[in-house]
């Protein structure tokens, strides 16, 4: 089995988006920052197992020392996306509140993390 982190609903830190007036900019990197800013804001952040996906990969939920649920900030922030097979549509609304209000990934155009690899090959 394969331990290695995976964040399929978050983009890659190589990843690009478009913003609102079309300009490409690094949004998986924005992703990162603002997912170490957040963990950092609250040490530590301890995770739990909650899946393990098709490739065997581990699916966890993270939550920080103030018990903020790491994935539900960066769903509403628009810097993740709801993952509904593992997370039984527990993030919608906060996916849904940021495609409203336009953050983050929501400011512009995007494929979806697992539409991006496809369209690489992988």
């Amino acid at each position: 089995m394969n331990h290695r982190r995976r964040y399929d609903r978050n983009p890659r830190p190589a990843k690009t988006c478009f913003d609102r007036s079309g300009a490409e900019y690094p949004c998986g990197q924005a992703a990162a920052e603002a997912l170490s800013g957040f963990v950092a804001e609250s040490q530590p952040t301890r995770c739990r197992q909650v899946d393990v996906d098709h490739t065997g990969l581990i699916v966890a939920d993270c939550f920080r020392a103030d018990r903020r649920s790491v994935s539900a900030w960066m769903v509403h922030q628009g810097q993740a996306l709801d993952w509904p097979q593992h997370s039984h549509y527990r993030y919608a609304g906060d996916e849904a509140m940021a495609r409203t209000a336009g953050r983050g990934l929501w400011q512009g155009a995007f494929l979806e993390p697992r539409e991006a690899r496809r369209a690489l090959g992988e």
